[in-house]
């Protein structure tokens, strides 16, 4: 869990985030399964965006994606952060963005490895893969 220990000190910046981790803290031991569903369900939005490729779809499932893991890493999910950030990489990668695609992979299995989430590292792993061609690699693409 996140651990907001610059809170005791009083700026309005710093007071608005302190009141919403609290907020968000409050709500994630009240009832977990009610706070993960608004991420979830921004997710959910982002994915939806992507396969029916609307117009504007890349930029709102990227919008829905960065709002899921914001609310993720407020509440210290890393195995969720980490997919996410498969996700926006994935975005970032079809918006021909290269160089933040792979940092997103690489926030990603930095996130896995320390979870020690082995699906979690193969995804951060194997979305670029898949992305590039077998054979190919994002962070190679990149460089």
């Amino acid at each position: 869990m996140l651990r907001a220990w610059w809170c005791g000190r009083r700026t309005t910046a710093r007071s608005n985030a302190c009141s919403k981790f609290k907020q968000v803290q409050l709500e994630y031991r009240a009832g977990k399964t009610a706070v993960t569903s608004k991420p979830n369900r921004l997710l959910g939005q982002g994915e939806h965006a992507f396969t029916h490729k609307t117009p504007g779809f890349r930029e709102a499932a990227l919008a829905s994606y960065e709002k899921s893991l914001e609310i993720w890493a407020l509440l210290g999910d890393r195995p969720r952060q980490a997919s996410t950030l498969c996700h926006i990489g994935s975005i970032r990668y079809d918006l021909a963005d290269l160089k933040t695609a792979a940092e997103n992979y690489q926030r990603a299995l930095e996130l896995s490895d320390a979870e020690k989430d082995q699906a979690g590292q193969a995804a951060a792993l194997l979305f670029p893969r898949a992305e590039c061609g077998v054979g190919g690699s994002i962070h190679h693409a990149a460089g």
